[in-house]
This record gives C-alpha cells, sequence and structure tokens, in this order.
C-alpha cells in the first residue's frame, strides 16, 4: 500500500496523468509507426496510429503535426524532450508557389484542392467545406492577411482574398470551396511558401483528457472547442479562425480560440497563450435548445494577445427560460489589445468583454488585467465582475451594445464617463485612462507585454 501511495505522489509531482494507462511517444521528425512507441527512443510518427482513450501520449518537442485532433477520452497529451511546444498545425503550406495564376489585372487564383501543390494539413478526399480558409497567413514574415471578401468586386486593397459567396450547407455541398482569389499588384508566388487555415477545430470532442504544454497553431474554425472535463495547461493557441459560417442564415465569419458550449462543463483552461482569433480568445455559450446549466468551467491565469474579444458568455435559451452558470469564471487574465487581431477587419465590438445575456447572470470576472482596448460590450451585465484593473485609451469606450439602435456608447474623454458607467455595470473594478503616446502610457504597456511574453510559433516550413 505505502508503495503504491510513494509512486501516486511521485508521479503527481512531475506532472503525469496518473489515470491514463499506456504511454506512447511520438515524433513527426524522427520517429516511425513501425516503432513500437513505448520510449522516446522508438516513437511512433503519427498519432494515427495510436488508441485515443485511457492513454498518454507524449508529442516530441519542436515537432509539427499536420491536422487537428478529435475524439479523445480519458487521455494525457503532452510533450516530451526540450524546446518549443510540439504543433497541432492545421495548416496547407503552398509548397508549389508557382501555381498561382493570373485572373484578371492584379487578381490571382490559387487551386486549393491541387494536391501537387501543397504540403502540411492535405487530405486524399476534400469534404466540401474543407477549404473554407479564414485568412492567409505569411510564416516567413509572420504577417496574416485576414480581409476575406464577400465578392470578387470587393477587393480592393493589397493581399484582400476571396473564396466563396455561397454559405448555405446545401450551396456548399453542391458548390466546394475550391479556389482563393488574392487582389496584388504582383504575383503572390513570390511570397514563397504562404500557408492557409482549413475548415476544422485544432483540438475537439474531448472528454476527460489533459492536454499541456502543447501549441494549437492555425485552423479556421476554432482552437478548442467540444470539451467536458479537461485540463488545459501552458498550452499556446494562435492564428485561429475567420472561415465563413456554413449553414448560418447569412454571410458571417467565425472561429474562437476556446469556445465552451451547451452541455460541455467541468473544464479548466490555465496558464495558456491565446492570440490572434478572427472572434474572442475565450467564450462560454449557448442559445437555441440550452438543455443545461454551463457548470464547473473555469478559464484563470492565461494571457490574451491582440484576439477580437478576451471574454464573451451569453446563455439565451430559445424558449426565454432562464438558465444559470454554475461556477463559472474568467479570472486572473492578461489581456493585450483586444481588437486588434491582425485580421484587419475592425469591429464595433472589438473590446474586452462581449455578452449577448437577455438578462443579468451570475458569472465571475475577476482580478484581471486588460490593455488597450474598447471595454464592454452587451446587455445582461455579469453580476461577478469586480476587481479587475482597466487601462484603456480616453478615446476608446467604456461600453457599448453594438447591435442596439440605442446603444448608448459610452467613450472615456466624456464627462462623467467613469460615473456613467459604474451606474450600468456595478463594479469596482479600478479604471484607468491614458493618453495616446504618453509616457505613463509606454510604461505601462511595456510592462504588461512583458508579462504576456508573446513569441510567433516556428512551423519549420523548411522542412516540407
Amino acid at each position: 500500500m505505502m508503495k503504491r501511495f510513494l509512486a501516486f505522489i511521485l508521479m503527481s509531482l512531475f506532472g503525469y496523468n496518473v489515470t491514463a494507462g499506456q504511454c506512447y511517444y511520438v515524433s513527426s521528425s524522427v520517429g516511425s509507426d513501425n516503432n513500437d512507441g513505448l520510449s522516446s527512443k522508438t516513437p511512433k510518427k503519427s498519432l494515427a496510429a495510436l488508441p485515443k482513450s485511457n492513454v498518454t501520449i507524449r508529442l516530441k518537442s519542436g515537432d509539427v503535426f499536420w491536422g487537428g485532433l478529435s475524439g479523445y477520452e480519458g487521455c494525457t497529451i503532452e510533450s516530451y524532450g526540450y524546446g518549443q511546444r510540439p504543433v497541432i498545425c492545421g495548416f496547407k503550406v503552398l509548397v508549389n508557389p508557382d501555381a498561382w495564376e493570373s485572373v484578371g489585372e492584379c487578381l490571382w487564383r490559387l487551386d486549393l484542392s491541387d494536391a501537387d501543390a501543397f504540403a502540411g494539413n492535405v487530405i486524399d478526399v476534400e469534404p466540401s467545406g474543407y477549404n473554407d480558409i479564414g485568412f492567409i497567413y505569411d510564416a516567413m514574415r509572420d504577417k496574416l492577411y485576414g480581409r476575406n471578401m464577400d465578392s470578387l468586386d470587393a477587393l480592393d486593397s493589397e493581399m484582400d482574398f476571396f473564396t466563396s459567396s455561397r454559405y448555405s450547407a446545401a450551396e456548399v455541398a453542391e458548390h466546394p470551396f475550391r479556389y482563393v482569389v488574392v487582389r496584388r499588384k504582383k504575383n503572390p508566388s513570390e511570397l514563397g511558401n504562404l500557408c492557409f487555415p482549413v475548415f476544422q477545430s485544432g483540438i475537439e470532442r474531448f472528454t476527460d483528457c489533459t492536454v499541456r504544454n502543447i501549441a494549437i497553431v492555425g485552423f479556421s474554425r476554432m482552437g478548442m472547442a467540444l470539451m467536458s472535463g479537461c485540463n488545459v495547461e501552458n498550452c499556446q493557441i494562435d492564428l485561429i479562425g475567420g472561415a465563413i459560417q456554413i449553414g448560418y442564415p447569412k454571410r458571417a465569419r467565425f472561429g474562437n480560440g476556446i469556445e465552451l458550449w451547451d452541455g460541455y462543463c467541468d473544464n479548466t483552461v490555465s496558464g495558456c497563450l491565446i492570440s490572434r482569433t478572427y472572434d474572442c480568445a475565450t467564450t462560454i455559450q449557448a442559445n437555441g435548445d440550452v438543455k443545461s446549466n454551463p457548470r464547473n468551467n473555469h478559464f484563470k491565469g492565461n494571457r490574451i494577445y491582440k484576439c477580437r474579444q478576451a471574454f464573451e458568455h451569453f446563455l439565451n435559451p430559445a424558449d426565454g427560460s432562464l438558465r444559470q452558470y454554475v461556477d463559472c469564471e474568467f479570472s486572473d487574465n492578461i489581456c493585450y489589445k483586444m481588437g486588434e487581431n491582425d485580421f484587419d477587419c475592425p469591429e464595433m465590438r472589438d473590446c474586452n468583454i462581449l455578452s449577448y445575456e437577455d438578462r443579468e447572470k451570475a458569472i465571475v470576472i475577476r482580478d484581471n488585467v486588460f490593455f488597450g482596448a474598447n471595454h464592454l460590450d452587451g446587455t445582461g451585465i455579469a453580476e461577478g465582475m469586480s476587481d479587475n484593473v482597466v487601462y484603456l485609451y480616453d478615446d476608446q469606450y467604456l461600453y457599448t451594445r453594438h447591435w442596439h439602435p440605442d446603444r448608448k456608447t459610452i467613450v472615456c474623454n466624456e464627462d462623467g464617463a467613469v460615473e456613467r458607467f459604474r451606474a450600468i455595470a456595478p463594479d469596482n473594478s479600478k479604471i484607468v485612462v491614458l493618453k495616446r503616446g504618453s509616457l505613463r502610457a509606454a510604461l505601462i504597456e511595456a510592462r504588461i507585454r512583458r508579462q504576456i511574453n508573446y513569441h510567433p510559433v516556428n512551423l519549420h516550413l523548411e522542412l516540407l
């Protein structure tokens, strides 16, 4: 009994999941699926060669694994070795830049289904929506191009692009996403190995899993979604979203860093860096046929860098019944410059906190630091909002309702702005209004940037 107890303590101290069964090692760079995968000296090459339940899977640090992960249960997925976190990557990478063809003045077309032109996250038979890309990424220059326009005629700036005007499921099934057309004076081939995120989520449909020390990069849907009973620790989630939302009643784009929908409970996300998402970094949400109360979902101690919003919450059943959050929180996070998500498509709702609630709900938003963004957009202000520190510029808003005809926007440079905001949102948080270009603003920003410590992930495209 004592030996088993000591073994449990040692495994806990070293961060191993004591409930998972067999441990497998995987390396895309030096592994082989002919190996047994039972040690770091004999790693498997691909995750597809492994079971998806009750195992520990260790990915080699510095390696890139192409394609999203789905359907794991009772597993731990973590890193081994030294260096950069292993990367779960959703990019199709253009390895034949000469595949661009001229289709008009300053217009260039690329066939995303051309198997010979791409490497990375490619599959033999592509579903109809697979090439619903959300942006174009130049990894060599760490440059994101995110202006996905709704028609060819709308392409009016350098690197604007168009994929399709269709969004209904039936239309997309009949007319699959295939081409991307880019406006550029010169042939985009000179940009080299551009990256295109496909219509997948990085991680989804995980149950009772731990994911730690992993990077998730380059998916046009979600970074992580549809999780229950999961712990996500020290992960980096970058370059997410922007796809056309297939099946939505109108043409819309979407893509969250981590989304917890109705019925997905008992999750903790901590110590992560979430950056450059088309929509929000973190969200707890549900509408329509809402069947349960979100329960025991925690986002705490994360760093959030240049997403559209840091936090989003709404819980609105179609039948008008009242649903509540049970032990859910966004706390102790550091959030830097929401709205500047590099997609170059600003909206009124670019802000720290977005709420579509139909009435006030009890959800904790506490002890966070926000810098350099509009603050709160929504109705049904969270009852548990307190003790945050909010740094924003004098031309940014403290409060608005972007969709409401009587939105009553409160801008910081208006007389009595802070007092008017507190009357709408009872909240003791510290609000600091900064002047753009001031020394005080620069010093605070430098400190918060150091705390965020953002660096883009190296995708090692030279190995393709």
